[in-house]
């Protein structure tokens, strides 16, 4: 008697989500093309722009100073908390700035937020984001005339370099308005 031979099974074929462009308002109003599935979160502020992925992801741009004054970048590159790459040449929306990965360092202190080993890079206010294991983060920081915005994100490790280079498809189509 033959053996029966198991039939192919066609995978099925994602159906895309499709792209569109959408104005977003804030301090500094800007225009970027998205998946029609992401949105803004409805907590942030005049201030801060967030823009939710369903798939545990966020970007946050905020004009929000660091707490201690000084820039974004020092505030990163000094944080005894973090392990953080080296700063490089960015440039968002037609504005230069840098790009720079962090992530948690192995013996970070327990937040009393989190009740976890984290850092809250920005502690406070409408743009509160905290760094957490297994989360690496990248901050763009641009210059726009004359404020310092922050653009944030951060993914699962096995996630992270995909999920960068996704969202910097998406920062590739940003304009900013007047």
């Amino acid at each position: 008697m033959p053996t029966p031979t198991p039939e192919p099974t066609e995978k099925p074929t994602p159906t895309p989500v499709p792209l569109g462009t959408r104005q977003f308002g804030w301090d500094h109003p800007l225009s970027i093309t998205v998946p029609d599935n992401w949105t803004r979160w409805s907590g942030g502020g005049p201030s801060t722009l967030v823009i939710e992925v369903p798939v545990d992801r966020w970007i946050q741009f905020t004009v929000e100073p660091p707490p201690e004054g000084g820039s974004w970048l020092d505030r990163i590159t000094s944080a005894n908390q973090l392990t953080v790459g080296e700063p490089v040449p960015t440039e968002i929306g037609g504005v230069p700035g840098v790009a720079v990965d962090f992530e948690l360092r192995d013996d970070a202190p327990i937040c009393q937020t989190e009740g976890e080993p984290c850092f809250q890079l920005v502690p406070s206010g409408f743009a509160f984001w905290v760094v957490l294991e297994d989360r690496p983060n990248r901050a763009w920081i641009i210059d726009l005339d004359g404020t310092e915005i922050l653009i944030l994100t951060d993914a699962p490790s096995a996630a992270f370099d995909a999920w960068v280079a996704t969202t910097e498809e998406v920062l590739s189509t940003l304009t900013w308005s007047d």
